[in-house]
């Protein structure tokens, strides 16, 4: 038996004992198992061979076990304890390796909820999952923080949160804050959605160097070109989202604003306002036995040469944008382990400020013990260097799963890129770079 599963059993073992004989005990999660092969060059987070002209092809088996415990103390009170191992073949820092028996138990959630009685307010506090309401374009992550939800009425629901992703001195105010207030009204003929989002910063440089892959980074890449530069300052973020239905077709959408400035801290100081925006608009029909889908998505580009950041920041947290989507190069793959992430066309909208405009179209159906997807997008940059070509390029994305035994399904995934001359223009290249492929064999067992 493996290191994990034996301090996973003792830990259930001693919660059951500890607990209340009117608790319940639940067991969730998911095993999965993934031989995966592509012409990539080894980034873990969006795809590098567009820099490159010959890439060979990259092959790896990867597995996941995913485990959620949730004890119902009573009426009132819950724990939750959410971990998980990721581990490839052969790789023993990751537990893949010969005699396995090394840490490598991950924790992603830890908290504990509580009903406060006779109100309807519930409270939400520790390690927890934090989404937006825009497919992760802004944040979706696990972070440590106090939340609460206010249910107004049946179709009115009102959410609070706080959180402190980073935190410095403990003597000085030199961490990040953020703020996040949402609101909910459902059961109409149109669904609405609100958030408001305000972080302030105030890491340093020795708080955003240490972090390596914190957002603050990332935002210091994107905006000063200094990964690590340790800026400071505010972002607002504030969005709706809506969707309805007109006959047999369903219509959803989203618009987000960020707002806010920041400083470079150097010498001399720079500092720099934000004004950046995203929007989508979806429509799906179900024809017979088939799913149709059709979708614009846009992501503001920073073109100028003014003082202001106009394009699409990186997301807060998480790299697990768009996912939905069903691609495998351009945007986020949802089966991302340790391997390919995709998101070709994201990191450069969002970490490079070239902005994008996608037009994807998606096909679904089942048959029996069978279902398929297809997808197909186009994507462009909004704004571009002199001379570079604004076309990132075309994905075609095709998944096809069985269910074998009951609770045990296994699917093919590929995916082929066909590029754009913006890799080519962008990266100075004296011919084409080549296009991208990738494709999975998938076994998945949910519990």
């Amino acid at each position: 038996m493996s290191r994990f599963l034996k301090v996973l059993v003792a830990l259930l073992a001693i919660a059951t004992i500890a607990t209340p004989a009117m608790a319940e005990l639940s067991l969730h999660g998911y095993y999965r198992l993934q031989g995966i092969a592509n012409n990539e060059t080894g980034s873990s987070v969006a795809f590098g061979g567009p820099a490159s002209k010959e890439d060979s092809t990259s092959t790896m088996i990867d597995q996941r076990l995913r485990v959620k415990a949730t004890d119902q103390l009573n009426d009132q009170v819950s724990w939750t304890w959410y971990g998980e191992v990721d581990s490839s073949f052969g790789n023993a820092g990751k537990d893949g390796g010969p005699g396995g028996d090394r840490v490598s138990v991950e924790t992603k959630n830890a908290y504990l909820d509580v009903a406060i009685p006779n109100t309807m307010i519930k409270l939400r506090t520790g390690l927890q999952g934090i989404a937006d309401r825009y497919d992760g374009l802004v944040i979706f992550d696990d972070w440590s923080a106090i939340s609460a939800t206010l249910a107004l009425s049946d179709t009115v629901k009102l959410g609070l949160l706080y959180s402190k992703p980073e935190e410095g001195n403990t003597r000085e105010w030199d961490d990040i804050d953020m703020y996040k207030a949402s609101l909910d009204i459902k059961g109409g003929a149109v669904n609405l959605g609100a958030d408001f989002m305000y972080l302030n910063i105030n890491t340093g440089a020795a708080a955003a160097a240490g972090a390596g892959d914190s957002f603050v980074f990332n935002l210091d890449s994107a905006i000063f070109n200094t990964p690590g530069l340790g800026s400071t300052g505010d972002i607002y973020v504030a969005g709706v989202e809506a969707d309805t239905k007109v006959g047999d077709v369903g219509i959803d959408g989203f618009f987000v604003y960020e707002g806010g400035s920041f400083d470079s801290n150097t010498t001399p100081n720079v500092s720099l306002d934000v004004s950046a925006f995203a929007a989508s608009l979806r429509a799906k029909a179900k024809v017979g036995n088939v799913g149709l889908a059709g979708r614009l998505i846009y992501l503001s580009g920073d073109g100028d040469d003014d003082t202001d950041i106009e394009g699409f920041l990186p997301n807060f947290g998480g790299n697990f944008d768009l996912f939905g989507e069903n691609f495998m190069i351009m945007l986020t793959d949802k089966n991302y382990n340790n391997g390919q992430g995709g998101r070709l066309a994201i990191n450069q909208a969002t970490n490079n400020q070239h902005g994008m405009t996608a037009v994807t179209a998606q096909a679904s159906t089942a048959m029996g013990d069978y279902k398929g997807n297809l997808a197909v997008g186009y994507f462009m940059a909004n704004e571009t260097d002199t001379g570079v070509d604004d076309s990132y390029g075309t994905e075609i994305c095709a998944r096809v799963s069985r269910m074998i035994a009951e609770k045990v399904d296994v699917s093919l995934n590929g995916a082929y890129a066909v590029l754009g001359d913006f890799w080519k223009d962008d990266a100075g290249l004296a011919g084409d770079p080549d296009n991208i492929w990738a494709t999975t064999l998938t076994v998945k067992v949910s519990f």
